[in-house]
């Protein structure tokens, strides 16, 4: 049996010798090849700031792609109206937690030394404020006749 294996490996090997386009390799056999390779340096990505103004700007012009006519005045209605009623949070639900951290600006992290964060614009902190005040938002944004958020939230009263 050992001498069937070699003359397999020498028929083989010559083959290879030979037309050296072929690699054929005896069944169960292992072939194992140690690379010298250089390090690699892989550069850190740049780390960016979530920027709510940023954020802002971006559903803004989603709001105008989707149909509302003033993507601004609907976002400044939306803020207000959260803040006038805001979600029954549980903290369970991570999708009301998303909402409410970007609907609502006085939330806002500050920035700090190291950091190129600018704060939201004051529009966005008034819009709240007023919705925490009481104030009647369809008056105070009328430009936006339906508002984004009754799209997909819905009151209801205990």
């Amino acid at each position: 049996m050992f001498r069937l294996f070699l003359l397999q490996t020498a028929i083989i090997c010559f083959f290879i010798w030979r037309s050296e386009s072929v690699l054929l390799f005896p069944p169960r056999s292992l072939f194992q090849v140690t690379l010298q390779l250089e390090p690699t340096i892989i550069p850190a990505r740049q780390s960016r700031d979530l920027n709510l103004q940023d954020t802002y700007a971006a559903i803004e012009n989603l709001l105008n792609r989707h149909g509302w006519q003033d993507g601004r005045e609907c976002l400044l209605r939306t803020i207000c109206e959260l803040a006038e009623t805001p979600f029954g949070r549980t903290r369970q639900d991570v999708l009301e937690e998303v909402i409410h951290l970007i609907l609502t600006p006085s939330e806002d992290v500050a920035g700090t030394a190291n950091s190129n964060h600018q704060s939201v614009d004051q529009l966005y902190r008034e819009a709240e404020r007023q919705g925490r005040s009481g104030g009647d938002c369809i008056l105070a944004y009328p430009d936006c006749i339906e508002s984004p958020l009754e799209t997909f939230t819905e009151i209801a009263f205990p």
